[in-house]
């Protein structure tokens, strides 16, 4: 840095002192904005102007790029008889103006250190307050909750959003319904068909006049959130209604033992006709083939996926198995991969065989397609479909109870099926968690009142399909996973939900809030979800 001083009035002595600035000569370039001082002290002695001319000289480290030259110019205009000691009279020599400055330093670090302390303890303080507030939320006997939700939880660099999640069942969308929490959110520029409620003529009575219902009844007193006292999950997966949520017509069950049994019968086929011929996919005890039956005449061969389990593997495997196997059997349907035979030996683990067409499990092809190469119109379109498979899984009182990506499966031509969940818990263990000692469980996939008193019914498939549209707009990342599973139900409760994936559109998303309504009976049908998603595909085709 140099600093040149040129008098408009040569004539006589100079009328400054020599200039002065604040800067080391020594030390380290700063990062970030400073301010230095420069002094042009006036001696008093005559009237005079002086021009004034800053020079910095930028340096580059790289040898072969030259210096930057920043020139500063000023006018001084000094006064006789006004020196620079009347206006700042404890400046005087250079020395003393460094100890001043020095002084200054002092009197904006104190200040500065003062505050810093300030508001560390001021922090310290809303951290104690937050997490007695915390624990005390965490008791049933002075919890307060609404709809929704009422507290707040920082979450930064978050998947989650907390949501204002509609707590009405008139499913009018967009324009009466304010969701405030979508920051993302915006209004329709075109029309689409509204989300409507059902008419008496279009609903659907989900009795099913076979099954028994059991009463399950809250767990009274304090309920934690990572509590491991609850019953483990049963084999039958029944199904508990709770009257303070749900309703009789809501409720279907798993069939018996005994029907299980004459399915058996019905969709034998004898181990010597099935043959495999590649591995499709393997966990730790599932095994999936790729294989065909052979019938009487080769024309008539099917090609078929194989699902069984090694012969090392548990009784409860071989169990659920059978049980999850056959729960879609005999249900016919585009958008619904049904059984179409079952295969016994002696010594051997069963061969339950479905129908295959070039299928691929959906939650790994979209792990494949994350290089951007599927369209929102072909995510939507899957959309369409499964809320196709699910809409006449409830209309033959049939309920999934596990829906998610990892239980569909899609062609190459994009075509969908929803499957049963056999062998998901050992080919996707990521999936499924456990709290304490019960059955794993996917319980970031699970409506609140499933998690919270294991309460199944449509409604809580139709909370499981809105994680599985969430799935197709992230290409199957892993929902929530800043939150325990033994904390889900807290976070629920308290009104978090998923937050907006990347470009994922906004028509989309408002389906998922609707699915994730905190009461049962403020979700949609899977049937009205289907109406909308086919309008919102229609409207996308018509702009590509």
């Amino acid at each position: 840095m140099a600093i040149w001083v040129n008098e408009t009035d040569p004539i006589g002595p100079s009328p400054m002192a020599p200039p002065s600035v604040n800067v080391s000569l020594t030390g380290t370039v700063p990062t970030h904005p400073h301010t230095f001082r420069l002094d042009l002290p006036c001696l008093g002695t005559r009237s005079a102007e002086v021009d004034v001319v800053l020079n910095i000289n930028v340096t580059s480290p790289r040898p072969r790029q030259p210096p930057t030259v920043l020139y500063f110019k000023r006018r001084k205009i000094c006064l006789e008889g006004q020196s620079a000691e009347m206006y700042a009279p404890h400046l005087g020599s250079p020395g003393e103006r460094a100890g001043a400055m020095s002084l200054s330093v002092v009197y904006y670090v104190v200040p500065a250190l003062a505050g810093l302390t300030l508001v560390i303890t001021i922090i310290v303080i809303v951290a104690y307050i937050r997490r007695r507030r915390h624990k005390r939320d965490r008791d049933p006997r002075i919890l307060d909750v609404t709809d929704v939700g009422v507290k707040t939880r920082p979450l930064t660099n978050s998947t989650l959003l907390r949501p204002a999640t509609p707590n009405n069942n008139t499913y009018t969308l967009p324009s009466s319904i304010t969701i405030n929490s979508y920051a993302s959110l915006r209004k329709l520029t075109t029309p689409i068909t509204p989300l409507t409620p059902l008419t008496p003529a279009h609903a659907h009575n989900h009795v099913s006049t076979t099954v028994s219902l059991t009463q399950c009844s809250r767990e009274s007193g304090s309920r934690d959130a990572c509590d491991t006292s609850r019953d483990r999950e049963s084999g039958s997966r029944d199904t508990c209604q709770s009257s303070s949520t749900l309703s009789r017509s809501e409720v279907v069950v798993d069939p018996s033992a005994a029907e299980l049994q004459e399915r058996f019968r019905q969709m034998e086929v004898e181990r010597q006709r099935v043959r495999l011929t590649a591995v499709a996919h393997e966990g730790s005890f599932g095994r999936v083939f790729r294989g065909w039956i052979q019938r009487d005449r080769p024309e008539q061969d099917q090609q078929v996926l194989i699902k069984t389990v090694t012969e090392g593997a548990p009784h409860d495997e071989v169990v659920a198995l059978y049980r999850e196997g056959t729960h879609l059997f005999n249900l016919y349907h585009r958008n619904v991969l049904t059984m179409v035979g079952i295969s016994f030996a002696d010594n051997s683990s069963p061969f339950l065989l479905y129908p295959f067409h070039g299928y691929q499990n959906l939650k790994l092809y979209l792990q494949e397609h994350r290089g951007g190469h599927l369209r929102a119109a072909e995510l939507v379109e899957l959309a369409v479909q499964a809320a196709h498979g699910l809409s006449f899984l409830h209309t033959a009182n049939v309920l999934h109870g596990d829906v998610g990506a990892r239980n569909c499966v899609v062609s190459e031509k994009l075509q969908l099926r929803i499957t049963d969940a056999a062998l998901s818990r050992d080919l996707f263990p990521t999936d499924y968690e456990s709290v304490g000692t019960e059955m794993a469980r996917p319980i970031k996939w699970m409506a609140y009142e499933v998690i919270n008193d294991r309460v199944i019914s449509t409604s809580s498939d139709v909370w499981s399909y809105g994680v599985l549209l969430w799935e197709l707009t992230t290409l199957a990342q892993q929902p929530y996973v800043e939150v325990a599973a033994c904390e889900m139900a807290e976070y629920l409760r308290d009104g978090y939900r998923l937050a907006q994936p990347l470009n994922c559109p906004d028509d989309l998303y408002k389906v998922m809030a609707f699915c994730w309504a905190i009461h049962p009976h403020d979700r949609p049908h899977a049937k009205l979800i289907l109406d909308y998603l086919a309008a919102f595909h229609h409207q996308l085709n018509s702009f590509i």
